[in-house]
């Protein structure tokens, strides 16, 4: 169990782990459906992200490099950082998004992240069984259909959320950490969840001075695009 004063951005957890902690509305106890929109293609930018934090890929010209074959130890990038190694040679970024949106694949991650962050006791979760079957939770990239959060450790999820404000409304300078997290908030202006209204200006302002120009964002907004403009991936 982490202990709850060590919680500003826990060490253990991953920008794709804190994605879905941040994506939980905690009144009313389901996802953001900002966050859950497209939520495969967002995951799997937060995968890319935290495989380059780790020094294991380089994206150049929108083709995924191996920069480190070694495994992290961390199950859930590994899977995804076995995918990249899997190419022969260095793909496009999207052939990438293409197989983490894949129904059985997304699945797997989706709840390898949910048990971790159980076992770490942020979330807890109940499976919902229908006809003695799960019920499918796939639909586009949305990831609550079958199970119903049960608990969120308010105290962390607060944590994290203070510090982004703090930077987006304070001007404090960001770790890598959160200046990663930004960067995947500012796909689909998911920032915009935790924001008033009135700042909406300041915090769009802010955010780009932070990281108008990182290739991430521009990767994965294109990757929604294409998605709802319905252009085929060739595999």
């Amino acid at each position: 169990m982490i202990d709850k004063k060590e919680i500003n951005i826990i060490p253990q957890l991953n920008i794709s782990d804190i994605f879905v902690i941040l994506s939980i509305d905690n009144e009313k106890e389901k996802f953001y459906d900002l966050f859950e929109k497209d939520g495969d293609l967002k995951i799997a930018g937060a995968f890319l992200i935290d495989l380059a934090n780790f020094g294991k890929i380089q994206i150049i010209n929108n083709k995924i490099y191996v920069k480190n074959p070694n495994p992290i130890g961390d199950q859930i990038l590994d899977l995804a950082f076995n995918i990249i190694k899997s190419y022969k040679k260095p793909k496009s970024s999207r052939k990438f998004f293409y197989k983490i949106s894949t129904k059985e694949l997304f699945q797997e991650l989706f709840e390898l992240i949910l048990n971790k962050l159980k076992i770490y006791g942020i979330i807890e979760y109940q499976k919902v069984i229908k006809h003695h079957k799960f019920i499918k939770y796939y639909f586009k990239g949305r990831f609550s259909k079958n199970f119903i959060l049960k608990k969120i450790e308010v105290d962390i999820r607060n944590s994290i959320l203070n510090e982004l404000l703090n930077i987006l409304l304070n001007d404090k300078e960001p770790d890598m950490k959160y200046y990663c997290l930004l960067c995947l908030l500012s796909v689909d202006e998911m920032y915009k969840v935790f924001i008033e209204k009135n700042n909406y200006k300041k915090v769009k302002e802010r955010i780009n001075i932070l990281i108008s120009n990182e290739i991430i964002i521009k990767i994965i907004q294109r990757e929604i695009n294409s998605r709802h403009a319905n252009v085929p991936v060739v595999t």
